[in-house]
């Protein structure tokens, strides 16, 4: 299959997949860690993030959770900016987007794993598109349930991201040990 034909099927079939969670509102966690969170109003410096657990307490207090995860915090900061609010679609269109990028990242790591397989196995693999097994792979992934919290959860881009710099890094390391070797 082409690899442009795929990307934009599992993108696609994605965003379909999640595409109610639009409607959603601020519910559970959302509302400490985004609506309540004065690092995400503006009400705090930027920089203050990075001093501050993902709810908004120092981090040295008693209070604080511990958890800590300012580059989420940014992004929930970034969100209220761009909707000048506490407006929950655009916090739900940025997870929407963040699950599909990591969809098609799922597809490069699982075609990679894949390719690399073959080449040891035999000279000739194709290199133009992608592998059926990973297109099935990438959209079982797209549509699969256990990312429903993550995608339709506000805090659960933490859990997007994470992925999704993991992949990157992943993807990084590969292709960088190949031009060593």
């Amino acid at each position: 299959m082409n690899a442009f034909t795929a990307c934009i099927l599992v993108s696609a079939t994605a965003l379909i997949s999640f595409w109610p969670s639009l409607d959603g509102d601020f519910v559970f966690d959302d509302i400490e860690a985004i609506v309540n969170n004065e690092d995400v109003k503006l009400t705090s410096p930027w920089y203050q993030t990075f001093r501050n657990d993902f709810w908004g307490k120092l981090l040295i207090s008693n209070t604080s959770h511990k958890s800590y995860r300012p580059l989420t915090v940014l992004t929930f900061r970034l969100n209220f900016i761009w909707s000048e609010s506490h407006r929950p679609f655009g916090f739900h269109a940025v997870n929407l987007f963040l699950h599909s990028i990591s969809c098609l990242l799922t597809l490069a790591v699982i075609d990679f794993v894949i390719r690399d397989g073959r080449r040891s196995q035999c000279r000739s693999v194709r290199t133009l598109g992608v592998t059926d097994v990973s297109f099935y792979a990438a959209l079982l992934f797209a549509v699969h349930p256990v990312h429903s919290e993550n995608v339709a959860g506000i805090v659960g881009r933490a859990d997007v991201l994470c992925a999704i710099f993991f992949v990157v890094a992943f993807l990084t390391y590969v292709r960088d040990r190949k031009s060593v070797v």
